[in-house]
């Protein structure tokens, strides 16, 4: 027996951020960075899966919004 099951499903909205060394280039919004530690925010949002037969499909993911600064606080 075999289902599909969506994790985030229950999470849709929900918002993160991550912290990550970027190893590749990474453009959001018309601004590339690369070779730094970035901060990002993500939301989960609910997509589209399209294609042939698959009207109705959707699938949960993180999405990239934006860069987040540091603060000197």
């Amino acid at each position: 027996m075999k289902w599909l099951y969506d994790k985030l499903i229950n999470r849709i909205g929900e918002e993160r951020i991550i912290t990550k060394f970027l190893l590749f280039p990474k453009k959001l919004h018309n601004e590339w960075r690369w070779l730094e530690k970035a901060s990002i925010r993500q939301r989960v949002m609910k997509l589209d899966v399209g294609g042939t037969m698959m009207y109705g499909k959707y699938k949960c993911q993180w999405r990239d919004l934006q860069w987040e600064e540091k603060r000197n606080d």
